[in-house]
């Protein structure tokens, strides 16, 4: 089968868990222009398991086999997998065998099952992950794997137990530079956000949970104890209670902003612009969409010294700090405040450093693992 008879004919069910991201409207946009036809299925929480009746409007037997598709790529994983209560055996049970019989079932048809790995460990319930034979089911019944970076590709080699290594695949994660607005500059965010103009500013951005840091964050900065600097955190609080301790740590601090609420894209320029250097001081993590944002933006970062960060950072674009030390955090954060003449220069070679994760690339390479799959 040719190239171009794949390309003319591919037709691709994306399934997320996610409303709405750019990741996945950028990764759909570059794909429909290589002539794929990509169709989206978002899973709730609230809905049961079967993601066939998910991925077909109806699970009538002459409709299944009218719109049938090529691949079915599954952007998540675990509610599929997972029981909700990681000590209900029959309900783990129970879940791994529809899973395999529904990709049975697709299989016989001709489909072909494609995970991208966005996440391996489950962030908030950290005892609720896949075991050894999950994993190995997954290897089994899956016939590619897309990660996005090397040290996440042999983890997954390992836990899937793959022979067959050449079922998984790096393709980076795209950056987002030119999707959101970028056109008010640095003093004019600061003067919207209240934020004094000289000061350096840290920032932590996006969804807040507790396995990103953030109180860790707030407690490391506070011990920096100076004038000239400020901590910004701008992202929509998910976990019960978490808003209201943030907020007790932080109210006897004047240099720490605070904006709990989910920012809408025209305000993103805002927050990012506003800072020197993004902190991303995550203690569990496949990759990070928000690492990308802040190269995007010509940023410095601080981050662990370990997976995604190590393989996509360097220590001329980032402050990298080892997990084990208990002031590795502290450590890079100080460095930040002493080289803060640099932190610019830093954010430029960040920016250079993303261009190279455009979409045109990613998208290509996703065509490439799907032709794999379908040889």
């Amino acid at each position: 089968m040719s190239d171009n008879k794949i390309n003319s004919s591919l037709k691709v069910v994306f399934l997320w868990d996610w409303e709405e991201n750019p990741y996945k409207i950028l990764l759909a946009k570059h794909l429909n222009s290589l002539l794929i036809q990509v169709e989206q299925r978002v899973w709730k929480s609230s809905e049961p398991p079967f993601f066939l009746s998910k991925v077909f409007k109806n699970l009538n037997f002459n409709n299944i086999k009218k719109n049938k598709f090529d691949i079915l790529h599954f952007h998540t994983l675990h509610p599929f997998i997972l029981p909700k209560n990681p000590h209900n055996q029959i309900s783990s049970i129970i879940k791994i065998i529809l899973f395999i019989c529904q990709s049975l079932i697709l299989k016989t048809l001709g489909t072909k099952l494609v995970w991208t790995v966005h996440e391996w460990s489950n962030k908030v319930d950290t005892k609720n992950n896949f075991s050894q034979w999950q994993g190995l089911i997954l290897g089994y019944c899956l016939d590619g794997i897309i990660t996005h970076c090397d040290r996440t590709k042999q983890e997954v080699e390992s836990k899937c137990f793959l022979n067959n290594k050449s079922k998984v695949f790096v393709v980076p994660h795209g950056n987002y530079i030119k999707y959101y607005e970028n056109t008010i500059n640095s003093l004019e965010c600061r003067k919207k956000l209240g934020i004094p103009e000289e000061s350096t500013v840290f920032l932590i951005f996006g969804y807040i949970y507790r396995y990103k840091g953030i109180l860790e964050t707030i407690d490391c900065f506070k011990k920096l104890n100076q004038n000239n600097i400020t901590l910004l955190i701008a992202g929509k609080p998910c976990e019960d209670n978490l808003e209201e301790l943030i907020k007790n740590s932080i109210c006897e601090s004047t240099n720490i902003f605070f904006f709990p609420e989910e920012i809408p894209d025209n305000l993103v320029q805002i927050y990012l612009n506003a800072c020197n250097c993004v902190i991303i001081p995550y203690k569990v993590f496949t990759t990070s969409g928000v690492a990308l944002l802040a190269m995007s933006f010509g940023k410095a970062c601080i981050a662990p010294s370990v997976g995604f960060f190590e393989d996509i950072f360097n220590d001329s674009v980032a402050f990298l700090y080892s997990s084990n030390d208990v002031n590795g955090l502290l450590k890079a954060m100080q460095e930040a405040v002493e080289k803060e003449n640099k932190l610019s220069e830093m954010g430029k070679k960040n920016l250079e450093l993303a261009t190279q994760y455009n979409w045109e690339s990613v998208a290509n390479k996703t065509l490439e693992i799907y032709n794999n799959c379908l040889i």
